[in-house]
């Protein structure tokens, strides 16, 4: 039995157990990995929590017990499901999602297909992309921009950038780190313990705060030096000063170490790493 047809079970036995409709939700999300989802529908919320099956499955395959699964899946949906009734209205209208409306980056070769999907643009070897930050206190969280969000807003992609762009850092504010304080002692051995962490104050999608206006340039004249940027998810940049005649090339294998054995896959942003010349103003890969 593979996952989708666990899945399918799944749906079948809840929508008898429960009286209810049952949904079965199959997700494509970050960095191409696929997910599937159960909801347990209510007639008077707009909004059901969505219980992913993945972990439920591997507990399966161990044990066999269907019924240990259903149980679960029932507490899980007692659990997380709305107390209030949510109404998700808002998302169909322009003029009350435009505030809520951010940027965030991902890798652009490894998410070719959702890309076909949302509205993007490319940025360096990545992409940057759209989501709606929920404020609701009983639904909190973030929605993807897809281009059918477009489409029932009548509005296109350009028109949406400048107004997630002046948004983003509103929504999510700069936030800038000494590593040793958040690591002690050196992470990386056998380079300089003079490091930062860029991220935002929710530590969520915090790389995106490479693009916010003159934060960069701001860190390389504080600095006085040409800044190494080192992807550690989609979530944080690593900020290096570049000593004079140090050689980018020697982090390539710190990123790339870091990516396999600490980032989540649904976390990875890049094995790239990036220069900003402060003389110019421009980032690259290095």
């Amino acid at each position: 039995m593979n996952i989708r047809e666990f899945a399918e079970k799944i749906q079948a036995a809840l929508a008898v157990s429960l009286d209810r409709e049952v949904q079965l939700k199959e997700s494509l999300k970050l960095n191409n990995i696929r997910r599937y989802g159960i909801v347990i529908v209510e007639s008077e919320n707009s909004l059901s929590p969505v219980i992913h099956l993945e972990e439920l499955f591997k507990d399966f395959q161990k044990n066999g017990s269907m019924d240990a699964v259903l149980n679960t899946v029932i507490s899980i949906y007692r659990r997380d499901r709305p107390k209030k009734p949510v109404d998700m209205e808002w998302v169909r209208h322009f003029d009350q999602a435009r505030e809520t409306v951010f940027y965030f980056l991902i890798n652009y070769d490894a998410n070719q297909e959702l890309l076909s999907q949302i509205p993007h643009f490319r940025y360096l070897d990545l992409a940057v992309v759209f989501g709606m930050k929920s404020g609701l206190e009983n639904a909190p969280g973030t929605i993807t921009v897809f281009n059918s969000h477009l489409d029932m807003w009548g509005i296109t992609a350009e028109e949406l950038f400048p107004i997630a762009e002046a948004n983003t850092p509103l929504l999510y504010p700069l936030q800038v780190s000494y590593m040793p304080d958040l690591v002690p002692g050196n992470p990386f051995p056998g380079h300089p313990s003079q490091m930062y962490v860029l991220t935002n104050s929710h530590h969520v999608y915090g790389a995106a705060a490479i693009r916010y206006k003159d934060v960069l340039k701001g860190f390389s004249l504080l600095m006085g030096s040409d800044i190494l940027l080192l992807p550690d998810s989609i979530h944080q940049m690593v900020l290096v000063p570049l000593k004079e005649g140090e050689n980018p090339e020697s982090y390539r294998d710190t990123v790339r170490s870091t990516n396999e054995h600490f980032t989540g896959i649904s976390e990875f942003l890049s094995n790239s790493i990036y220069l900003y010349k402060r003389d110019t103003g421009e980032i690259m890969v290095a």
